[in-house]
């Protein structure tokens, strides 16, 4: 049996899905918040 897109579950929500394709920038609020606390704790990346 072959599976085909349809047949699929979403891996995320519908709503996750269209936030995430509105947000098309790189470097968000959010996601530098994370990466400087991430920086001051030791990591790097």
């Amino acid at each position: 049996m072959t599976t085909t897109l349809s047949d699929a579950r979403p891996i995320v929500s519908p709503t996750t899905r269209k936030v995430m394709q509105a947000n098309k920038r790189r470097d968000t609020e959010p996601e530098l918040k994370v990466h400087r606390w991430l920086h001051a704790k030791g990591f790097r990346f």
